[in-house]
């Protein structure tokens, strides 16, 4: 069935598909991409966490390094 909405994510080049890229392909082709490691289900890919918060000396560090570089 064409258009059944399962998406994938190119993991790795293939043929004119970009890493990132992510398409809707038929079933059969799905199949073989999965198979062959150039792809990985949209609903397989994990989504980062939310990042740490910056300790206070750290970020006093980049803000003071921010001033100095751009003065």
């Amino acid at each position: 069935m064409l258009g059944c909405g399962k998406k994938v994510k190119f993991v790795a080049p293939w043929q004119t598909y970009r890493v990132g890229d992510v398409i809707e392909p038929t079933a059969m082709d799905r199949d073989w991409l999965l198979a062959n490691g150039y792809v990985k289900d949209v609903n397989e890919i994990e989504t980062p966490g939310r990042p740490a918060k910056m300790a206070r000396s750290a970020a006093k560090k980049i803000a003071d390094g921010a001033k100095q570089l751009f003065g």
